[in-house]
């Protein structure tokens, strides 16, 4: 199988700082922002950090983009819910909607190369 690795920031924007720990919810939709497949698998142990005002978060996403012969439909935005938050932020994507997808736990963005 083969799989693309992206990996995501997210910036603390408000004016005080936030305790997070733990996994984004990650989803990708289709054009009607329909889930199509929903993060199943998890990696990493999350802990809790503070995320001062500007400073970042990261994870890893990876996502099975075909054994070579399948071709999977391509999804135009994903989803992400941070930990403890209930609105999703959204992204314009081109990912394929494969059997899989991984996440990793937020850690501050420093950390994540």
């Amino acid at each position: 199988m083969l799989h693309r690795e992206l990996r995501i920031t997210l910036t603390n924007t408000s004016a005080s700082a936030c305790a997070i720990s733990g996994y984004p919810a990650v989803r990708l939709l289709d054009e009607l922002r329909h889930p199509r497949i929903v993060a199943e698998s998890f990696s990493d142990k999350p802990r809790m950090f503070i995320l001062a005002p500007d400073q970042q978060a990261a994870f890893r996403l990876r996502v099975a983009t075909g054994d070579g012969v399948t071709t999977y439909m391509t999804a135009p935005t994903l989803a992400i819910i941070p930990p403890g938050d209930i609105a999703p932020l959204l992204l314009s994507v081109e990912l394929p909607v494969a059997p899989s997808i991984e996440v990793t736990a937020l850690v501050p963005a420093s950390e994540s190369k």
